[in-house]
């Protein structure tokens, strides 16, 4: 299901990215068209981030206010601060790094929007 929802958002994302270089009459290269998908993941990952760290903010405080603890809070959002840095190192690291390590030049993709 997920792979699913993935790549319908992938499509319509990829519709307006060829549009947008169709509008500005440049190509579209493979490498080109890669970098935006990958530019796509670390969005997605960035939003469910929010959406993981508000999400346990909010379980945190509410089972902390329980306790009667002063500074709830604080706990909470340190809770919710580490497990969603954990959570977005995970994901990051998983669709976007393994670039990284299998020889890809990451810095001739910077380099391609300054000619």
């Amino acid at each position: 299901m997920g792979k699913k929802i993935y790549a319908f958002i992938e499509r319509i994302y990829m519709f307006f990215v060829e549009l947008l270089f169709r509008l500005v009459k440049k190509e579209l290269t493979d490498k080109t068209r890669q970098t935006f998908k990958e530019f796509l993941q670390f969005g997605l990952v960035g939003v469910s981030n929010t959406i993981v760290s508000y999400l346990l903010y909010v379980v945190s405080l509410f089972m902390l206010s329980k306790t009667g603890i002063k500074i709830d809070y604080i706990i909470a959002n340190v809770i919710s601060w580490l497990l969603s840095v954990l959570w977005s190192f995970y994901w990051n690291n998983k669709l976007l790094l393994y670039g990284l390590f299998s020889g890809r030049d990451h810095l001739s993709d910077l380099r391609l929007y300054h000619r």
